[in-house]
């Protein structure tokens, strides 16, 4: 195992003073950007807790985590800009302070998932977390939509598969899992119960909305390895970066006396799901290149 590859420091009065600078002028560039309203109808979710130290903090359609650890917040995932900034009144709403986040990890380039990394950036200081590949999704998005009030993340540390990421108590580890995207990571990391350990996976790419048949077969080999990844040593909580991939509303609603985010056997039912998903799209795309190679 590598050994970690990122430790909590101090920031040095230099780096200091640069994400000063760069708050104040993302601040005159985003002056004119306010997030939408915190309503139903907008797509918001209250926060709420799923572990001792996991949190929800996305909306309605896309998962933003927040890890608790004891060297600081992680923020995994920053949702769409503008509404990554009901992130920070979600934080702030758990009892929490911004700037206690010290990392932002991005599972994938899409900007539901990505662009809201620089603007949080700006406000917490944090380092940012991706692949290199997913850099590039990124900034390929936020070139088409020529959108100059989306902050950029700075100084972003690459990530590799086998990563491992520590903050004090809490470890994570990076699995390579392309195909939704160029560069998708999936996240494992031990959440807590009442103390006891439960091991949860966060997929960082289950939809199959791609055209490209070199990735229709990335995602497949994916699943595979997370198949045996679960076969080896089984995971009992799926945190979907979509929150309906892993019916975490539904589960919310749960009344008994046991935590309904636990579900080893879910899990599997998961990968099953999402095995059977990229066959049918490596079949369909599959499909598409034999009739273009016809005509």
């Amino acid at each position: 195992m590598k050994k970690p590859i990122f430790k909590r420091k101090v920031l040095p009065a230099a780096q200091l003073l640069w994400f000063c600078l760069l708050s104040t002028f993302s601040h005159f560039a985003i002056a004119d950007t306010s997030p939408p309203p915190q309503s139903e109808k907008a797509g918001y979710v209250p926060p709420f807790k799923l572990f001792d130290n996991v949190y929800y903090v996305g909306d309605k359609w896309v998962s933003s985590y927040l890890v608790k650890t004891s060297e600081g917040l992680i923020v995994i995932d920053t949702l769409e800009y503008p509404w990554s900034q009901w992130i920070a009144s979600n934080i702030s709403g758990l009892g929490f302070d911004i700037t206690d986040i010290t990392l932002i990890l991005i599972t994938h380039g899409h900007s539901d998932h990505a662009s809201g990394a620089g603007w949080l950036q700006v406000q917490s200081g944090a380092e940012v977390l991706m692949t290199i590949e997913s850099h590039k999704v990124l900034n390929q998005w936020l070139q088409k939509a020529d959108n100059a009030s989306v902050p950029l993340p700075q100084n972003i540390k690459y990530l590799q598969d086998n990563d491992v990421i520590k903050r004090g108590d809490t470890t994570m580890k990076v699995i390579s899992t392309p195909g939704h995207t160029d560069g998708a990571i999936s996240i494992a990391l031990d959440v807590f119960d009442n103390n006891t350990p439960y091991r949860a996976l966060i997929f960082g790419g289950v939809g199959t909305n791609f055209q490209s048949l070199a990735l229709a077969k990335f995602y497949q080999e994916s699943v595979l390895k997370l198949r045996r990844l679960h076969e080896q040593r089984p995971f009992d909580v799926n945190l979907a970066n979509h929150p309906h991939r892993a019916q975490l509303f539904a589960r919310k609603q749960h009344k008994s006396g046991t935590n309904p985010y636990i579900d080893r056997t879910g899990f599997g039912e998961f990968l099953k799901q999402i095995e059977n998903m990229g066959k049918l799209k490596f079949r369909e795309l599959n499909q598409k290149a034999k009739i273009g190679e016809s005509q």
